[in-house]
């Protein structure tokens, strides 16, 4: 018996120190995503669906209800409350929180954003924070759900500060 407890006191903290090594990697790994997201925010409509998972759930400020991402863009187009001609779009995203499960397969992130464009009405910055959940396949992180809200008074098509 005493071997055995030597050994279990001589292993645990090895082991104790590759979980927690992965669990870094994968939020690093996540933390990398999230800036790819942001560079390709001002992309082509739809570049950014290649970080989601196929049947993601996103809702947004752009939406008045959340979409799957299984869902055609020809039935998602007619939700979409932003005005026409979106160019110049830039996205920063500062996570706050990543939190990786035990299992190390999936995780969630609770960050804050700044979106900035210009469209057929001006310039716009928006100011939010968002809850995303994150999941492992095939060996890269794709969001499996993403909930994002600007702050404020939120009215269709366009964001108030608190005060505005």
């Amino acid at each position: 018996m005493k071997w055995f407890v030597a050994f279990v006191l001589a292993f645990a903290p090895a082991l104790v120190s590759v979980v927690a090594q992965q669990s870094s990697s994968a939020e690093q790994q996540i933390r990398d995503q999230i800036a790819k997201h942001d560079a390709a925010a001002g992309g082509a409509p739809g570049s950014a669906r290649q970080f989601y998972t196929m049947d993601a759930v996103t809702w947004s400020n752009a939406y008045s209800r959340p979409h799957t991402m299984d869902e055609p863009l020809d039935k998602a187009r007619p939700d979409l409350q932003v005005a026409p001609g979106r160019h110049n779009q830039v996205s920063k995203t500062n996570p706050s929180r990543i939190t990786v499960a035990k299992g190390g397969d999936m995780a969630h992130e609770y960050s804050t954003f700044l979106l900035s464009y210009d469209d057929d009405k001006g310039h716009a910055n928006i100011e939010g924070a968002l809850l995303r959940v994150w999941q492992l396949q095939n060996g890269q992180w794709l969001i499996a759900a993403e909930f994002r809200r600007p702050y404020g008074r939120v009215v269709p098509g366009q964001t108030q500060k608190p005060g505005q």
